[in-house]
């Protein structure tokens, strides 16, 4: 339903406007990763894909992964260097920027969703929608989870505070991302499901042939990308559940208890938590919907061992989305019996109350550490980036960055591939070939293991033992077979001690 009156269109667009310029400066300001799949499971493909070279991941050569994600961001690298300029700070931050513009589509949602019950829910919905700490961090992150989120929020705000029966169009939008997101992010499936089933009754027997007939769009386009990359559709679907629930894969990168998620939940929402554990206690029957999804979510990964924040985040944005629609409720019956220069400082009220927790919970210490995670990695790969004279890069004991972010066809060496001595502290370094590179990205802590010809050229951070730094040597870089590239290096990223082959068993 499109906005009714002029007002309506001037708080879309404020709104709007407020939310893409929030997510521009959280992109701009922290640069960094939330995990490294962010890069390698996707940037990196992307650079692979547009470049031709970049670091293949295990995911990859077992085919757990479709390309199809990574393939459609080499296409936005492609045009960000037709269109703007070379280097990863173009291609990279214009691919952010277009994901951040593209998660409004589900602010917009909201706002429509809320103003079929009153421009009191829009407002305050489309506030939430645009400022809430979780929908801007993850706006610009290349995650699977945070762009299945994206359309599941299409899909349930256009479920929500229903008169009538969705149109043929919205149907055939409402399978589209349906579909979408569940190929994205299959643990997703049974709550999309849900979604899926409720909007069928809604609506008049016969109708769910509009939703097949959207949902066939982006089905066919995994099954194809599958196909063509790994020899079967929908290989990679496959692929993950056997690793997954019958291989124990995920498992092997670490186990957390059963109760991991909600003992972090409180811990990111603070005292937060009682207040908005009882608006979605207390909501409506038309917000049961996004309660159910969101607790499906929870409750799906609550019985996988290995446990990220990543993955249940969209269960409680859900959750979240419903307690701001019950305060909205709140503030509309409590404004009816007010003038309206009293509902309207109640309404500005209400929402200046949701834009300054969401801030306080940004940067509360449970929440804080996010924001610059990765990030001197990031800056001193960049800084790298930017040089002319780099030959070959060592990277030692600490977090790597892909060549997305270097974006320097040279050997990189990684410690950890090349058993160096990074945790025997205070000796000296010993490198079976000094002469394969020119470049050292290392922590300002070790600085002083590693021999003079190497001087100290770069560090980011704020003194701080963990920095990132950069040692430059004088000179070329020369071959060697005594050390292991990682664009040659086999199964990336494997946890270690673990040996399968998912490819060559299916």
């Amino acid at each position: 339903m499109p906005p009714r009156t002029r007002l309506d269109y001037i708080w879309l667009g404020v709104i709007l406007t407020a939310g893409f310029l929030a997510r521009l400066v959280a992109l701009l300001w922290f640069p960094g990763l939330h995990h490294p799949d962010e890069d390698f499971q996707m940037l990196e493909q992307a650079h692979r894909f547009a470049f031709g070279y970049g670091v293949i991941p295990w995911e990859f050569e077992a085919g757990i992964r479709s390309p199809l994600l990574p393939l459609l961001l080499s296409w936005l690298y492609e045009a960000s260097q037709f269109l703007i300029g070379e280097g990863p700070h173009v291609y990279i931050t214009f691919t952010r920027i277009v994901l951040a513009a593209m998660s409004l589509a589900g602010v917009a949602a909201i706002f429509l969703m809320g103003l079929r019950r009153s421009r009191t829910h829009a407002i305050i919905g489309g506030v939430v929608g645009a400022s809430w700490f979780e929908l801007v961090y993850f706006s610009f992150r290349t995650m699977p989870e945070a762009i299945s989120l994206n359309l599941l929020l299409i899909v349930l705000s256009m479920a929500t505070y229903r008169q009538t029966a969705l149109r043929r169009q919205e149907l055939i939008a409402a399978g589209f991302c349906l579909a979408a997101a569940v190929m994205v992010r299959l643990q997703f499936a049974p709550a999309i499901a849900i979604v899926a089933i409720y909007v069928s009754i809604l609506n008049p027997p016969g109708n769910w042939r509009p939703m097949l007939m959207g949902a066939s769009a982006p089905i066919l386009a995994f099954g194809a990308a599958d196909w063509i990359a790994w020899g079967a559709p929908f290989f990679s679907q496959f692929a993950t559940v056997r690793a997954n629930l019958f291989e124990g894969v995920a498992s092997t990168f670490g186990v957390q208890p059963f109760g991991w998620y909600f003992s972090g939940a409180l811990e990111r929402y603070s005292g937060v938590a009682a207040v908005l554990g009882c608006l979605v206690l207390f909501s409506d029957k038309n917000l049961r919907l996004w309660v159910i999804v969101g607790i499906t979510i929870i409750a799906t990964h609550l019985a996988i061992p290995h446990k990220e924040y990543r993955f249940v985040f969209p269960g409680f944005v859900c959750l979240t989305i419903a307690a701001a629609m019950t305060s909205a409720e709140l503030c509309r019956r409590w404004s009816a019996s007010a003038g309206p220069v009293k509902a309207r400082i109640l309404l500005g009220s209400v929402a200046v109350v949701w834009m300054a927790t969401s801030l306080y919970l940004a940067f509360a210490p449970g929440y804080a550490f996010y924001w610059t995670k990765y990030r001197e990695y990031v800056k001193a790969a960049l800084w790298l980036a930017d040089r002319s004279d780099v030959c070959g890069v060592l990277i030692y004991d600490q977090p790597t960055v892909g060549y997305s972010f270097l974006h320097h066809n040279v050997p990189v060496y990684m410690s950890r591939y090349n058993h160096l001595n990074v945790t025997v502290p205070n000796e000296p370094i010993a490198v079976p070939d000094w002469n394969a590179f020119n470049f050292i990205e290392l922590n300002r802590r070790v600085l002083s293991r590693f021999p003079p010809d190497f001087q100290l050229a770069h560090c980011v951070g704020n003194h701080d033992p963990l920095d990132a730094c950069i040692l430059r040597r004088d000179g070329k870089c020369l071959p060697t077979t005594k050390m292991v590239p990682l664009l040659a290096e086999r199964e990336f990223g494997r946890a270690p001690d673990t040996v399968h082959n998912i490819h060559n068993g299916l």
